[in-house]
């Protein structure tokens, strides 16, 4: 009899107090930060437009990127958006100043 015993116990007391968890809680998303990110990506191919498209997005980008400052510091994705952008920005001037140059000379 003392046997069934360790087979019938009751279950432990739910926690009725503690509040559901869905685990670690995630950090705010920062929207501005991703918007700089694929800006600055398209501004890469934006040079093919005769570098407007280029200098365009790659200025949204970097605006995205600043603005998209928390505290003190920027996301790895605002710096990345930032850089993409800047440097779809310079080569757009690049390739547009070449197509002006190009231009003029024939």
């Amino acid at each position: 009899m003392d046997q069934n015993r360790e087979f019938f116990q009751e279950p432990a007391p739910f926690a009725e107090n503690r509040p559901f968890s869905d685990g670690p809680e995630m950090p705010p998303k920062n929207n501005m930060a991703t918007a700089s990110l694929v800006l600055g990506i398209c501004s890469l191919l934006g040079i093919c437009c005769m570098g407007i498209g280029g200098m365009i997005l790659g200025s949204l980008a970097m605006i995205c990127g600043l603005q998209s400052k928390t505290g003190d510091h920027l996301e790895t994705k605002a710096v990345a958006g930032v850089v993409t952008g800047t440097l779809g920005l310079v080569l757009s001037i690049v390739v547009l100043v070449l197509l002006i140059v190009a231009g003029s000379t024939y």
